[in-house]
């Protein structure tokens, strides 16, 4: 009796770990920036004989000191990449265009406005659409192009 109960809880073990996902980090970088971290990876999940890679960002929300607040952004597919991505260069470009004004531009995850403190300098990227303001963090001028250039080193499909 002891034999068989040791083979069904084996034989359960085994059943149930090959129902699992695996994860994979296929490459992972940190930038940091304005006293925090941005960290930045791509994934390669394995469920079954399905395969797909995205890709998730994590940051500490700087609206919070006091509290451990991580914030996620993910994009699974590389269509919300792509879109991520024309969304950060427009913001690059815009930055490029209008250095030593004073204005503010928004594209949808990402803000900037010349003339905020804590935004000087510094691009805002949100959770959510702006409008919505979820959680937050800020890259700098400096960081930005680090940034864009990491998203655009890998698909995912």
């Amino acid at each position: 009796m002891k034999k068989n109960l040791t083979f069904l809880f084996i034989m359960f073990s085994l059943v149930c770990r090959a129902q699992g996902t695996e994860q994979q980090t296929i490459d992972s970088k940190i930038i940091r920036t304005w006293g925090s971290a941005i960290e930045c990876k791509f994934i390669r999940s394995i469920e079954n004989a399905d395969t797909s890679e995205y890709f998730i960002m994590v940051f500490q929300n700087a609206k919070y000191r006091s509290i451990s607040d991580n914030v996620i952004i993910i994009k699974n597919n590389q269509n919300e990449l792509d879109s991520f991505i024309a969304d950060a260069e427009s913001v690059q470009n815009w930055i490029l265009e209008n250095k030593g004004r004073k204005a503010s531009y928004s594209k949808n995850e990402f803000y900037i406005d010349t003339e905020l403190f804590p935004t000087k300098g510094h691009i805002m990227i949100t959770s959510q659409n702006v409008r919505d303001m979820g959680g937050y963090t800020f890259l700098t001028y400096k960081t930005f192009p680090i940034f864009i250039e990491y998203l655009k080193s890998r698909k995912v499909f």
